[in-house]
């Protein structure tokens, strides 16, 4: 029978399946095979190594059954594979029908080496003789591998059916012994045998080369030798004789004829071939430059010269008055000039002659002539002899240039202050006036020499008299009488008075102090009062106003806060001054612990687990498939490979959006694929586009766990990500979306950076498909890839919606491993955990409900149905109001302002013919509402960031407050320069006012003052409290409408070191027609009287009062003062008259508002 070619015969053989000692089987059990075998090698069926037409079959079911189902189930039928090539075969193995019950029971085997005459597999031990009868499967999958008992030589080898299940099928692989090249071993010259497959490689020894390694290499060839040098082969070795003057082992080292130095006198070697040269050092000649030249032939001196031979020089010796190199300079005797004191030099030969200057002699005019012998000076006076000159140096008295004059002393006179000259020789006499003395009358006689002045008076001189200045307390000429500093008594409040030397001395009464005992002693300095306690002095005697959380006479006492322990739920308190701090038991926080914390708050349960908060922990209800504490871990089974890389999954079920040639197709998508003839190592795609896919058709329903991708085999092009799709009918696809990261977006897996590493990407959730679509987002060179897909399977549908696992009234519709929740209205999301979120300020509400709703932007509306929504960006709708647009309605409580609508749906119908609309109100999707906390406190601070500030929160609302300080009582201009001074006792003008919609009013509940930028300081001054005025100089101002509301109060500063005043507001926004409400109660000051508190430094002020420490948003201030003196005094009670008003600019605050949302469904709790 003709042989019908195939090409979908696919074997699955793993590399487990190398068989050293197997077992046969036959109808009469197991029976051990004895033969010892080489290690099997797979011919090729499950490569293709064995191509299509080598397979032939007695019969095919049909061409896509091949060679692997027979048309007639009876013994008549076999199935041949040509080998190509005579091979010693040794083993078969063969499966079953991969996707039915039909497998081959029992064969015989038959070998032929020319495809003609063929030979039956006998039997050896049993049966010897008889056809051997091989145990074949008993199932689809499994592999059954039976050893010959015999190995045959064939090229055609031919498997026929004895017996089989349900109908002829098989698949098969056909194994040969690898034999031993190397035994006996062919390599010579000790070459290394290494045995391959049908094949043998020798590793030559060192100098042999060739297939058996018997060829010597010749190292001679080319010649290695250098310079000449003749070159001798040896093994793996080779000797080079050398030319004359080289050497080494290839002659190529110069011999270096300068070592050792043959030149002498410091010639340089020159090295050469074989020989050297010198290059001598100047003056010195001969091969080796050994010889002096004599510079002296022929002899160079003149004029009676001698010349002395030097190594390359000479020296002549030169005959008197000549110089020179050579001698041929007469030498000038005249250079250096030897004449002295001016005289003219003439050179001779050898000689000089000085012609000298008037009043010089001798040889070089060296001697002066003495014009003082004889003298010529009278009167005794003394010569200087000058050159060609004398000098007279005239005894005293006398002048003139022999000194032949007597001088005059009197002229001019040096006689002072009237006294008479008498002159002398060199000298003169003066006769002084009355009062005066001295040579020449300048000294005043000094009458105050004897101290007339008693006392410690002062004598001041006077010409021929003198004057006492008395010391304090003396009088009279000469200071002789006492003052009397006690007349009249200068001693003040009952001192009495002891006179001294001008001066006098009060002893005070009790309480006094001071030179005039005028100075009433503060017993508060030192302050004796502690912890920050006011003390207020008397006469003798203080009293101590002890700040917040102290008491005793001095203040020394802290008050226990944490008696009665004020911490909740296990806190521990630990007191402070006038507080307490509650460390809070873990799960708890607040101030006294009594908030249990929501640990569900963010939610920690991933992969949609609900989460149940606990005390200090909580507990996440994981979906189905998922595990962990939070969700985290993914329940799988070990990922097995489905079959792409094995071939179970057929070429028919891999398809493609475009291929780049039949040879570049979706079934060479297959991982770890190679290159074969023309057969390409990847599937490519004809377009490089987002819009290409490769397809997998599993054959059946499989959970997909991860998928495995490689690029392409002998090119650099693969995908670098990529997204996946599933179906499970091939026609609606549904693409992996992320959970953990941007939920509900596609999922973009990473691929590959180069042609064969394998990268493996596991799904976020399993995913149950028939159909798996690999579509490309990126890549490098081309669209081309190879892939495997890993999961469980084939499996059968179970309800995921047991347990429910939709949220908040959602209805579960179960699907493939997978459900979907109908969410009740008000919530969104796989699971519908999500509500619409809505965002409040302090005029507007903005809703934002996600597209996955379907619905359009048009049709969702506030009850106001013109107020409809609008496209916020991809994901979301969003609709906006103000609270007095869109039927919004208001509501108020003690701590919120509620404003509320619905959202709606208007539902178009559409008729067949869409002829017909209709609108209609749909069903209540959300009931939303904004609620905003109406208190909040102000602070001014020094240095105002802005004139508002917000803080936007989701879930949060907020209204927008301003506090700022005016120039007057108009309350028109907002101050310049707040950081000018200001006078204590100045009126202030300051006016809080609200940013919102209309009908809201603003009420000023609290505000107080502190030293420092803290508002809980423990020093505090109300200026108003529960809406009254607690200081007499504020002024509030009700005349300027309900938003804005002004104050005013006398700038003052605080006792002690404190240059600051900062000053804080606690206010609350109401509902303008409320008559209940705070704002319209106004002043509701308590009944009973607060304790007292820090007292105002102000003369006639009262003791303020002291409010509870509260949290506020922000610190601002202060007054500071403008002097650095401290304290006050009794009388005035101020320590400057002047303090500064820093920088109370703009500084916002707000009030901070929570978000609620209700639906319309109860949610489940």
């Amino acid at each position: 029978m003709r042989g019908i070619p195939v090409s979908s015969l696919v074997l699955l053989m793993l590399s487990f399946l190398c068989v050293h000692n197997v077992e046969a089987q036959s109808t009469n059990g197991t029976v051990p095979i004895a033969a010892i075998l080489n290690d099997p090698v797979p011919l090729g069926l499950e490569s293709y190594a064995i191509p299509d037409s080598s397979m032939t079959a007695s019969t095919e079911y049909s061409a896509n059954h091949g060679a692997r189902s027979a048309r007639s189930s009876n013994a008549n039928q076999w199935i041949q594979m040509d080998l190509l090539d005579r091979y010693k075969i040794i083993s078969v193995a063969t499966q079953g029908r991969q996707d039915s019950d039909q497998w081959v029971q029992s064969y015989k085997l038959a070998c032929s080496t020319d495809g003609t005459t063929f030979h039956t597999v006998q039997g050896i031990s049993t049966n010897p003789g008889a056809d051997r009868i091989f145990t074949g499967n008993s199932d689809r999958n499994t592999i059954v591998t039976n050893t010959l008992p015999v190995p045959q030589f064939c090229r055609y080898i031919r498997l026929m059916p004895v017996s089989w299940y349900g109908q002829i099928s098989l698949r098969m692989q056909i194994f040969r012994e690898d034999i031993n090249e190397c035994s006996p071993d062919p390599c010579e010259n000790g070459g290394r045998c290494s045995d391959g497959v049908d094949s043998f490689t020798c590793a030559c020894a060192p100098g042999y080369t060739g297939p058996t390694c018997g060829t010597d290499n010749n190292e001679c060839s080319p010649d290695p030798c250098e310079n000449g040098g003749r070159c001798s082969d040896g093994v793996d070795s080779f000797t080079c004789a050398c030319a004359p003057g080289y050497t080494g082992p290839t002659c190529g080292t110069d011999i270096n004829e300068c070592s050792p130095d043959p030149c002498e006198n410091g010639g340089r070697c020159s090295d050469g071939a074989n020989t050297f040269t010198c290059a001598c050092a100047p003056g010195y000649t001969g091969p080796t430059c050994g010889t002096d030249i004599n510079e002296c032939s022929p002899d160079p001196c003149e004029n009676g010269g001698r010349c002395s031979d030097g190594v390359d020089s000479f020296t002549c010796a030169c005959a008197p008055g000549y110089t020179g190199p050579t001698c041929g300079t007469d030498n000038n005797e005249c250079s250096p000039d030897p004449c002295e004191n001016g005289g003219r030099c003439s050179d001779g030969v050898d000689s000089f002659t000085c012609a000298c200057a008037p009043g010089y002699t001798g040889p070089t005019c060296g001697t002066d002539i003495n014009e003082c012998s004889p003298d010529p000076c009278e009167n005794g006076g003394r010569c200087s002899d000058g050159v060609d000159s004398f000098t007279c140096a005239c005894a005293p008295g006398y002048t003139g240039s022999t000194c032949g004059t007597d001088n005059n002393e009197c002229s001019p006179d040096p006689c002072e202050n009237g006294g008479r000259c008498s002159d002398g020789v060199d000298s003169f006499t003066c006769a002084c006036a009355p009062g005066y003395t001295g040579p020449t009358c300048g000294t005043d006689i000094n009458e105050c020499s004897l101290n007339p002045c008693e006392n410690g008076g002062t004598c001041s001189d006077g010409v021929n008299i003198f004057t006492c200045a008395c010391a304090p307390g003396y009088n009279g000429p000469t200071c002789v009488t006492d003052i009397n500093e006690c007349s009249p008594d200068p001693c003040e409040n009952g001192g009495r008075c002891s006179d001294g030397v001008d001066s006098f001395t009060c002893a005070c009464a009790p309480g006094y102090t001071g030179p005039r005992c005028g100075t009433d002693i503060d017993e508060c300095s030192p302050n004796p009062c502690e912890n920050g306690g006011t003390c207020s002095d008397g006469v003798n005697t203080f009293t101590c106003s002890c700040a917040p959380g102290y008491t005793g006479t001095m203040c020394g006492t802290d008050i226990n806060d944490c008696s009665p322990d004020p911490c909740e739920n296990g806190g521990r308190c630990s007191d402070g001054v006038n507080t307490f701090t509650c460390a809070c038991a873990p799960g708890y926080t607040g101030t006294t612990c009594g908030t249990d914390i929501n640990d569900c708050l963010p939610d920690p349960c991933e992969n949609g687990g609900r989460c149940s908060d606990g005390v200090d922990s909580f507990t996440c209800a994981c979906a189905r498939g998922y595990t962990g504490p939070t969700c985290g871990t993914a329940i799988l089974n070990d990922p097995r490979p489905l079959g792409l890389e094995s071939y179970v999954i057929p070429d028919s079920s891999m398809t493609a959006s475009s291929e780049e040639s039949a040879d570049h197709g979706a079934k060479r998508g297959r991982l770890n694929v190679r290159k074969v003839k023309t057969l390409r190592g990847a599937w490519s795609a004809r377009s490089n586009n987002a819009n290409q896919w490769i397809q997998v058709d599993l054959l059946d329903l499989y959970r997909i766990n991860s998928v495995a991708t490689q690029g392409r085999q002998a090119y650099n092009q693969w995908v670098t990500s990529y997204k996946l799709a599933c179906s499970t009918d091939g026609t609606t696809f549904h693409t992996v979306q992320g959970i953990s990261t941007n939920p509900g977006a596609d999922r973009i897996f990473t691929g590959n950076s180069d042609r064969n590493t394998i990268v493996t990407n596991t799904l976020p959730v399993p995913q149950i498909c028939r159909y798996v679509r690999l579509m490309p987002v990126r890549w490098f060179g081309h669209i081309s890839l190879r892939m495997e897909i890993y999961g469980e399977g084939p499996i059968t549908d179970i309800n995921d919606c047991s347990p429910d696992p939709c949220e908040n009234g959602g209805t579960c519709i179960d699907g493939v491993d997978t459900f979907t929740c109908a969410c009740a209205p008000g919530y969104i999301g796989p699971m519908c955990r999500t509500a619409a979120r809505v965002t409040c300020d302090s005029s507007s509400m903005t809703v934002f409900i996600s597209k996955t709703l379907n619905i359009l932007p048009a049709d969702l509306h506030f009850i106001d149905e013109s107020c409809v929504g609008y496209n916020h960006n991809g994901e979301n709708i969003a609709l906006y109001s103000r609270y007095d647009k869109c039927k919004f309605t208001t509501e108020e409580n003690s701590d919120f302002i509620i404003y509320s609508n619905v959202i709606s749906t208007t539902v178009t119908d559409n008729t067949p013919n869409g002829s017909v609309i209709t609108r209609v109100m749909g069903e209540t999707l959300i009931n939303v509402r904004c609620q905003i906390r109406r208190r909040q406190v102000l602070s001014r601070f020094y240095n105002p960031i802005s004139s508002s500030l917000k803080i936007d929160e989701v879930g949060y609302g907020n209204f927008t407050v301003d506090f700022e300080r005016y120039t007057d009582e108009n309350f028109r201009e907002r101050h310049p320069n707040e950081a000018a001074p200001v006078r204590i006792q100045d009126r202030l003008f300051y006016a809080v006012s609200l940013t919102s919609v209309s009908n809201l009013t603003l009420f000023i509940d609290h505000c107080w003052s502190t030293p420092s930028s803290d508002p809980l300081d423990t020093k505090q001054y109300d200026l108003i409290k529960d809406g009254c005025a607690s200081d007499d100089t504020v002024q509030t101002i009700s005349t300027f409408g309900p938003s804005f509301k002004p104050f005013t109060f006398d700038a003052f500063t605080f006792i002690g070191d404190y240059s600051q005043v900062y000053v804080h507001c606690e206010v609350v926004a109401c509902n303008e027609g409320d008559t209940n409400s705070i704002c319209a109660q106004g002043c509701h000051a308590p009944a009973l009287p607060l304790p007292a508190r820090l007292r105002r430094s102000v003369v006639g002020k009262p003791v303020g009062t002291y409010s509870q420490p509260r949290i506020v948003s922000q610190i601002v201030g202060p007054f500071v003062k403008g002097s650095e003196k401290q304290g006050v005094t009794a009388k005035t009670g101020w320590a400057s008259p002047y303090i500064l008003l820093a920088s109370l600019a703009a500084g916002a605050c707000l009030f901070i508002g929570m978000i609620a949302m209700y639906a319309v469904m109860k949610a489940r709790m």
